[in-house]
């Protein structure tokens, strides 16, 4: 493919004034800066897919070696969408610029350059800032200006492929934002008790509706009705990128409460948060409380956001559980929703280590993610009092197994039995630990629970067939093989001490679990359902000792 060189250009504005005879000269306007510039030689930035599933290749590229590659549209508005959080701002105006491309199908295909923002009504706004009709196998300049309206809220760049059948697939790259820079001033605290008569921000989460009703309130007469919710997820959330910074630390919380007769005594709740970051949307739970029937409650707590995170909204729903049941899906009340900026969290410094304390006798560990690393204070506490870190989800086999990486390799070579890994998750946890000479536990190699059922089945399709124990074996050592020489080769200076092995293999009852997808029904074993028995313990074991760093303890890990 032809690649294009970038222009880089720059423009002055100014104007005069005539008072009588005399002409008086305005200031210049600021000359615009580059804003933002997506060459996805890194990483995706703030870009995630809506409607369709992204990824960084190299298969082709505008300017680098990488470029963002679209698939997977669910729909024709499916599309990598990018939040302008921080970077522009309501009443500004900027030009923009993307480079589109397609590589299969009809020679020519309409392609958008579009902006999507919440007006101050509460309804999305979708405007286009360039359509052009792009020819096959050729990068198009998609580029335009917009003046973005007063009080407007969560600005979103997007390139969409409108009117195209949804099999079609297309590349962007060397996405620019370019004009005044203006500082983002971030609020510091909200307290929104809708005694205005408005949901004062507040929209319906999915299925469902937010409303501000008298007939119950936590404090003063108005609170938020939330009814019409069809699936656990729904219920009412806000964005509020205007508050909530990346490495920020924030005290978040609201009221809850429901009062149906023909519900339990009591009912789980949860407040959440939702961010954008590697290119798709993350989820973490704030807090989970208990309610009784007709009792306002409250639940919330203190948290740091990710580093790197963007456009993060906070939403509240009924608590999680694997199978909702009629009750789960309720109508139920909010009010007094608060939030607010804290100051970052020191340690206390005057205490004894306690891996001093305790280092005749054994490690001290502890369990951290990557997002709890965020704060100095976790990084200050792990290195006072700890000498054993085990990574909370991101040696998991579904936070390391890489589906697209997995199918590619079986299509390049013709075997499907060399699933392929990325440590990108995994990354800041395992430097940090090397960094400060912090031996890692390893957790966990095998599990039924948060491994992905492609991992299981026929050219790694999620709707596959199972594949046959001889394929699993081969499947398993060298996923086993792969984790253990990568981590040597790509961090060389982290000492894995133990590893656990197998995790939670029994049922609750001390039984071989029921064969099965623990994504379909919780507590299944995909392990199971491929070898009909628990032979793979055995022979993960086996494995592992083979291609384990020498002296690494291995363990068999349960709660009971």
């Amino acid at each position: 493919m032809m690649k294009k060189n970038r222009r880089i250009f720059s423009c002055l504005a100014a104007a005069a004034m005539a008072v009588t005879s005399t002409a008086f000269p305005m200031p210049a306007a600021a000359a615009p800066e580059e804003l933002m510039n997506s060459t996805f030689e890194e990483g995706y930035g703030a870009w995630k897919g809506v409607g369709s599933t992204i990824e960084i290749t190299s298969d082709y590229a505008h300017g680098g070696e990488k470029s963002l590659y679209v698939s997977g549209r669910t729909a024709s508005w499916g599309a990598p969408r990018c939040s302008l959080s921080g970077i522009a701002v309501a009443g500004q105006t900027y030009s923009f610029s993307a480079y589109a491309m397609f590589a299969d199908g009809s020679d020519y295909q309409n392609m958008a350059l579009k902006l999507l923002y919440t007006d101050s009504s509460g309804q999305d706004q979708y405007k286009d800032i360039k359509n052009a009709s792009v020819k096959k196998g050729e990068w198009t300049e998609l580029s335009g200006s917009f003046s973005i309206p007063e009080n407007v809220s969560n600005i979103i760049l997007y390139v969409e492929m409108p009117g195209a059948g949804t099999e079609q697939c297309y590349y962007v790259d060397d996405v620019t934002v370019n004009g005044e820079r203006v500082e983002m001033q971030y609020e510091t605290e909200y307290n929104n008790d809708f005694d205005d008569g408005t949901t004062q921000g507040w929209i319906g989460r999915g299925s469902a509706t937010a409303e501000v009703t008298n007939k119950e309130s936590h404090s003063g007469d108005y609170s938020l009705y939330i009814s019409g919710r069809t699936q656990l997820w729904n219920g009412v959330t806000i964005n509020k990128s205007d508050m909530l910074e990346s490495g920020g630390y924030y005290s978040l919380g609201c009221y809850v409460m429901y009062n149906e007769d023909k519900w339990s005594d009591q009912q789980k709740f949860s407040i959440n948060l939702q961010y954008d970051m590697d290119g798709k949307e993350n989820y973490y739970t704030i807090a989970t409380v208990t309610a009784n029937k007709g009792e306002w409650t409250y639940v919330g707590s203190e948290l740091t956001i990710p580093e790197g995170a963007v456009n993060c909204s906070v939403y509240i729903q009924t608590g999680y559980v694997s199978t909702p049941a009629e009750q789960d899906l309720m109508d139920f009340y909010v009010d007094d929703c608060t939030g607010k900026r804290l100051p970052d969290p020191t340690i206390q410094e005057d205490l004894a280590s306690l891996k001093d304390v305790y280092s005749d006798y054994f490690k001290l560990g502890c369990a951290c993610t990557e997002s709890e690393l965020t704060q100095q204070a976790a990084k200050d506490l792990i290195n006072k009092h700890y000498n054993s870190l085990t990574l909370g989800n991101e040696l998991k086999p579904e936070s390391i197994l890489d589906q697209a990486a997995s199918i590619a390799y079986l299509n390049e070579n013709g075997d499907q039995i060399h699933p392929q890994i990325s440590l990108k998750g995994a990354d800041k946890l395992l430097k940090f630990a090397a960094e400060n000479h912090i031996p890692v536990r390893g957790h966990v190699l095998v599990w039924h629970s948060q491994t992905p059922d492609w991992f299981f089945k026929e050219n790694y399709d999620e709707d596959g067939a199972w594949v046959t124990p001889e394929i699993m074996d081969q499947r398993l050592e060298n996923y086993i093989k792969i984790v253990m020489e990568t981590l040597a080769a790509e961090y060389p200076d982290v000492e894995f001490y133990a590893w656990d092995v197998v995790n939670e293999a029994a049922s609750d009852a001390g039984t071989i679990r029921e064969a099965g997808s623990n994504h379909v029904k919780s507590g299944q074993s995909a392990w199971v359902q491929v070898y009909g028995d628990q032979s793979y313990i055995l022979k993960a074991f086996e494995y592992a000792r083979k291609y384990a760093p020498a002296g690494c303890k291995l363990f068999y890990n349960d709660y009971r």
